[in-house]
């Protein structure tokens, strides 16, 4: 058996900052190449919120999402939010 390496750990006295919610607006083209959007909120950590609410967009999106703008907005965060609100 070869050495044990210890598991990666962050900083000491660095914390993950606890998710919040972002309400988002992400872009896409359709299948005419036009541009259109989708409206979301997403649960996710500071770090994180951009790939969140790309996963989330491309769920009800029929084409590749392109970008998301994101904005942290207040309410809980409970559990993996995803919710498309409208296009």
């Amino acid at each position: 058996m070869g050495p044990m390496i210890p598991p990666l750990t962050g900083c000491e006295g660095e914390a993950n900052e606890p998710a919040k919610r972002f309400a988002c607006t992400c872009a896409f083209l359709t299948d005419t190449d036009g541009a259109s959007t989708l409206k979301l909120e997403v649960c996710a950590s500071p770090e994180a919120h951009d790939d969140a609410a790309r996963g989330c967009a491309q769920t009800a999106a029929p084409a590749t999402v392109q970008r998301c703008d994101c904005r942290a907005t207040e309410g809980a965060c409970d559990g993996d939010l995803c919710s498309v609100n409208e296009r």
